[in-house]
């Protein structure tokens, strides 16, 4: 399929291998990860399938969007229409996970992302082991109480891309816990769609309600939870430069050595 600079508001998707009609394309909101963008613009505009939708703005006939960090950016960047960013590096870093890796990549990755915005050719390979499964579909979660507020200020829930960070179990705004499928009859939130938006009420007609995480925790675990989603939250908003790998390895022997996690010698327990 060709890659052009804007797709053809004229052209349909009844005509095999043309372009969807994205005369009309959603505002990305804050935080919102590419595969949310492209559910909402399915849901206001429907084009076409959602699979025609997503074989175009990735560039592949599978009809997926994979996880946190998919492949196929920069062909989205290319046939979205222009002026939604700057370049293709500002629209990894306000809708991927990309700045929560970035810190850790190692020296050839960190040399790729100096190519930006002119290609993006990551690899799960290239990606710290955290983002093991970052091209593979995971469930994306929700917060409740974001979906209420959303809905309300925006018109429209979204999935987060907070949220999704890998260990991350509750709202960093909220402390809510976020949720992937629904707890009385298991199912996700897809249903039959490859696009699909968070809702508050299952098919089976279980109603999400916010399980709050307060700043006064009554179990350990909230407390860490709650710390932990705001850790990754600031490290997504610093939108952080690679890290020296010295000076990494250096930070954790040490903080290991603190901790009590070192034998005499040079290997860690």
């Amino acid at each position: 399929m060709p890659v052009t600079a804007n797709p053809s508001p004229a052209a349909g998707c009844e005509r095999p291998g043309a372009p969807p009609s994205v005369g009309s394309f959603v505002t990305p909101f804050p935080d919102e990860i590419p595969f949310s963008i492209l559910s909402r613009h399915h849901v206001l505009y429907a084009p076409c399938s959602a699979t025609a939708l997503l074989a175009w703005f990735l560039g592949n006939n599978n009809g997926k969007i994979a996880g946190s960090l998919p492949s196929g950016l920069d062909h989205f960047y290319r046939v979205a229409p222009p002026g939604l960013w700057r370049d293709l590096g500002e629209f990894l870093d306000r809708h991927t996970l990309l700045p929560y890796y970035r810190p850790f990549l190692n020296p050839r990755t960190a040399k790729k992302l100096a190519s930006l915005p002119h290609r993006l050719d990551l690899t799960t390979k290239d990606l710290p082991f955290s983002a093991e499964g970052a091209n593979e579909m995971a469930a994306p979660k929700f917060c409740p109480a974001c979906v209420r507020e959303d809905a309300g200020s925006l018109g429209q829930p979204y999935w987060h891309r907070i949220h999704q960070v890998p260990g991350v179990l509750v709202c960093h705004k909220h402390g809510a816990r976020l949720i992937d499928r629904c707890p009385k009859c298991g199912a996700s939130m897809s249903g039959r769609s490859p696009l699909f938006l968070p809702k508050l009420t299952c098919d089976c007609a279980y109603e999400f309600l916010p399980a709050t995480c307060p700043d006064a925790p009554t179990e350990p675990w909230q407390g860490r939870a709650m710390g932990l989603a705001r850790f990754c939250a600031e490290i997504l908003d610093a939108r952080l430069e690679p890290v020296d790998t010295t000076l990494l390895s250096a930070f954790y022997r040490n903080t290991l050595r603190d901790r009590g996690y070192y034998r005499k010698g040079p290997r860690s327990k």
